[in-house]
């Protein structure tokens, strides 16, 4: 997929409506415009598969920033991510794809009438680095979280690909851990060994 994209046209083009969108004073499609470049500009990486703690988060907080948006500012959003984190290199795409589980199959489900939070945090911890996104959703039966871990396709395919990933990238050094809650939502730890981005 990354190839297929003319990165230059797309961030022209993002530019353009940007400027445009200035021009005719409308704060929302300008902001719209600049958190798509920074999401794609980060996601893209120049074909790289690996990207800081910093530029991860940055993609991620840019990712969610749209989802607010589209949302309505329906849910909240609460980082508090340990900066030494920030020069570890990990795998690109990793956090946002649970993010967007999170909302998604979380928050989206909530039926009580409860305002949607999404959590993410990150700290070291006995020689390795964790993060933590946790929700406030619908939560998963044990025989859902096992049937996410399995599926290979649908609409479930980018976790099982993150696992792939991991493997690949990790080895056993590399794990997630999955813990919810039917109706009180859902926490997933991921766990990964603390490499120095070059």
């Amino acid at each position: 997929l990354q190839a297929q994209i003319n990165p230059h046209f797309f961030y022209n083009s993002l530019s353009l409506i940007n400027n445009k969108a200035i021009m005719i004073g409308n704060q929302e499609i300008s902001e719209m415009a600049q958190l798509l470049s920074a999401f794609y500009r980060l996601s893209l990486n120049n074909g790289k598969n690996r990207l800081s703690v910093k530029q991860e988060l940055d993609l991620t907080i840019a990712y969610t920033q749209i989802q607010l948006k589209m949302h309505r500012d329906s849910f909240d959003f609460k980082t508090d991510i340990d900066t030494t984190l920030y020069p570890y290199e990990i795998m690109n795409l990793l956090i946002q794809p649970f993010i967007e589980n999170a909302i998604f199959h979380g928050i989206d489900h909530i039926e009580d009438g409860r305002r949607g939070v999404v959590h993410l945090n990150g700290y070291e911890d006995d020689g390795a680095i964790y993060f933590e996104i946790i929700d406030n959703g619908a939560g998963m039966s044990t025989e859902q979280i096992a049937a996410i871990l399995e599926s290979q396709q649908g609409q479930h395919y980018g976790i099982f690909n993150i696992q792939q990933r991991m493997n690949l990238y990790y080895g056993d050094k590399g794990t997630i851990i999955y813990q919810s809650v039917l109706g009180e939502g859902t926490k997933i730890t991921i766990r990964l060994p603390k490499i120095i981005a070059k």
